[in-house]
């Protein structure tokens, strides 16, 4: 009896699950979205789209968004409402995300780099100093540019990233 049980409920648990998965599919849909704030416009594409969103807006709530009329997938449809403010989409198994994670990995790992080009002290001469912070902040200011323009930092960005950092921070000369 304990075995139908625990193959019922798992049976129950999967076809919820499927359910739960079918609802967010990235099939074009149309979408009609107004002029509003990006909270309600996150809202009127999770309930349009099915697909739910993961996200804590904070003080981006009440940023308006611009309006978009057409058939699109709800990566997409999310990329338009994220277009212009500094956020990024990214679709995930369960959903969608809105984060900086992008920016957020850019940032620290300059941070660390600063940091570490402060400690090296005088055994980084000042010219090489100046163009190692200049690296740094190109690559910010990059990261910052790519989520306002297209509303993500793609894995390939966000490798080539990773390797101008992985660079930059092998002719650090180490503190002694």
């Amino acid at each position: 009896m304990k075995k139908i049980l625990r193959s019922l409920a798992l049976a129950v648990i999967c076809l919820t699950g499927a359910n739960a998965y079918a609802a967010c599919q990235m099939t074009p849909i149309d979408y009609d979205m107004p002029t509003q704030r990006l909270d309600e416009a996150l809202q009127q594409l999770a309930h349009r789209s099915g697909c739910p969103i993961k996200v804590d807006l904070g003080a981006d709530s009440s940023r308006k968004v611009k309006k978009f009329k057409g058939n699109f997938t709800p990566d997409k449809a999310l990329a338009l409402v994220l277009k212009k403010t500094g956020l990024e989409g990214y679709v995930e198994n369960d959903g969608l995300t809105v984060d900086r994670r992008g920016q957020d990995f850019v940032h620290a790992r300059a941070a660390e780099l600063r940091k570490a080009i402060d400690d090296a002290g005088p055994k980084l001469e000042a010219k090489r100093k100046k163009r190692f912070l200049h690296q740094l902040d190109s690559i910010e200011t990059g990261s910052k540019k790519l989520a306002l323009e297209q509303s993500f930092v793609s894995a390939a960005e966000m490798a080539s990233y990773k390797r101008d950092f992985d660079e930059l921070a092998r002719q650090i000369p180490a503190r002694k």
